[in-house]
């Protein structure tokens, strides 16, 4: 299921379970930016992946 958050416009992210308790996310934007990673917490990675988009757009410095 894809998810916006209205504090990152023209964002989409999708947070899915592949594993028991392992949760790939996957965030893009309309300008070609996207990201994928996998997490064990599913807040935790939520909370990630809101803070990779918010980083890229800041320019990426500090991303990973």
């Amino acid at each position: 299921m894809k998810e916006t958050f209205e504090d990152l416009p023209g964002w989409t992210f999708e947070i899915r379970e592949v594993s028991a308790n392992a949760y790939k996310a996957t965030g893009s934007d309309g300008a070609g930016h996207s990201f994928e990673f996998v997490g064990y917490n599913e807040e935790a990675v939520v909370e990630e992946a809101k803070r990779r988009a918010r980083k890229i757009l800041e320019g990426g410095r500090g991303l990973i």
